[in-house]
């Protein structure tokens, strides 16, 4: 027997899908306040989800489960809970009703694929993702930004039929839907296709394309908000279906070192930013296929702390392409020395997922090294080592050099003032940023194993 209408709404993606058709009839301005609600809405449900199964539906002959509650889902959920409501106060000033109608589609099925119980609620809400985040990229009414949401479209379309045959043979072998981990010793040709498209969406190299050319072409809010959902979405999938799985340690380190390689190449800021994602989703990936508890524990830390950092990273940038008018990297440093609060963030942000002291990559990177390391894989903790060095010669160094190692004059490019609410959300991430940093403690309650794990002890401050 289903949940009555009352008991469903109190899934914390409701709230936005609500919102999202209320849109459809409001009129005027003021309904851009409405937008924080669903995000706090979220965050309150999402800390008082008792554990276990909610939300019980049937569907085509199917009993779905919208809502498996356990420490694995409900880290990503108060993620999302959190970083909804940065992206909302990011993009306050965006007046075009549809881009927030996509945004909010979009982050109610985050939510959704995040608590699903079984592979069908999953696909279900999978699939919405991806439509409603296209709208991101085509919104943004370039000729390059209408190719690259077809791109962005067909390529996660192929990894959704990848993921929907390997369901579909599943249940023929098995009889069930069950979202549940696969046996990493013993794969079958269904896990293996499931596996494919999780890994399609998570950008993991050499399926990446599609990351790094939706976030230099969508909106500049839509960029910030496609960086946070679709990946760290499938990231959870992999953490939830494939941990152990020794193909995943060998596709984190080659994306982690390409991401890493690329990011030192790349010119234009934003897709620079991407290829810096490719490489941290590549650590996050090579931790789970590890298995171990403390590179599990390190690999979902840095899913949490780099959806921070990442997510103030592409906001940093967005003012600055805003501000300059320009993508490439040169252009946005130097309209940065004009801008100290937006370079401050950038910072921050960059510093952060380098791996560096007092913020919060420090406090999760790290873990995957050590865990490596524990597990004796040394080699393996050497290569994920350059590619967070080559990180930060990318983000940190390389830009450092563009804003003041190359000419004197401070590019304005005639820009309004920078927006209050993309002060605060800046604001909002930096601060976040070094706390968790500060606080580790805070972050550690919520992984799914114990974390034995002391990141200011002086020896891993030393390795680090």
């Amino acid at each position: 027997m289903g949940y009555p209408l009352s008991r469903i709404l109190l899934h914390p993606g409701a709230g936005f899908l609500m919102l999202a058709l209320l849109l459809l009839f409001l009129r005027g301005r003021q309904w851009r306040w409405l937008l924080f609600v669903p995000p706090l809405a979220a965050l309150v449900l999402s800390v008082n989800l008792d554990h276990g199964s909610h939300w019980l539906l049937s569907y085509l002959g199917q009993q779905l489960t919208l809502g498996r509650v356990d420490r694995l889902s409900l880290l990503f959920t108060g993620l999302f809970a959190v970083e909804s409501l940065i992206c909302m106060l990011y993009a306050f000033h965006v007046t075009e009703k549809a881009h927030h109608i996509a945004s909010l589609v979009y982050m109610a099925c985050a939510f959704g694929a995040i608590l699903a119980r079984d592979y069908w609620s999953f696909f279900i809400f999978w699939e919405i993702m991806t439509v409603a985040s296209v709208f991101l990229i085509w919104l943004n009414r370039t000729p390059r930004s209408v190719a690259a949401g077809f791109s962005y479209l067909m390529v996660l379309t192929v990894g959704s039929l990848f993921l929907l045959a390997g369901i579909l043979l599943r249940y023929e072998a098995v009889g069930s839907f069950a979202f549940d981990p696969a046996d990493a010793g013993l794969m079958r040709h269904y896990d293996w296709l499931i596996f494919t498209g999780f890994c399609i969406t998570a950008a993991v190299v050499p399926l990446h394309a599609w990351l790094t050319e939706a976030c230099a072409t969508a909106t500049l809010p839509g960029t910030v908000i496609i960086s946070i959902f679709t990946a760290k979405t499938a990231v959870y999938a992999l953490a939830r279906c494939f941990p152990g799985l020794a193909a995943l340690t060998v596709l984190g380190i080659v994306s982690a070192l390409y991401g890493m390689l690329y990011a030192l190449l790349e010119r234009d800021l934003r897709r620079m930013l991407a290829y810096l994602m490719v490489s941290q989703i590549g650590l996050m990936l090579a931790g789970i296929g590890m298995g171990t508890p403390m590179t599990m524990n390190g690999a979902l830390a840095l899913a949490w702390c780099h959806t921070f950092s990442n997510g103030l990273l592409f906001m940093a940038a967005g003012c600055l392409v805003a501000a300059s008018g320009k993508e490439e990297v040169l252009s946005a440093g130097k309209v940065g020395r004009g801008l100290p609060l937006v370079m401050i963030a950038y910072l921050i942000g960059a510093i952060s997922v380098s791996g560096a002291p007092l913020l919060n990559g420090f406090v999760s990177a790290p873990m995957i090294l050590h865990g490596a390391m524990e597990g004796g894989r040394p080699f393996v903790a050497i290569l994920l080592t350059m590619a967070l060095l080559g990180g930060f010669a990318a983000a940190c160094l390389r830009f450092v050099n563009a804003a003041w190692g190359t000419g004197s004059a401070v590019e304005t490019g005639g820009a309004a003032p920078l927006a209050g609410n993309r002060v605060a959300a800046l604001g909002m991430g930096s601060a976040l940023c070094l706390i968790q940093g500060i606080l580790p403690g805070s972050l550690y309650r919520l992984l799914p194993f114990p974390a034995q794990y002391h990141p200011y002890a002086p020896w891993n401050i030393f390795i680090a």
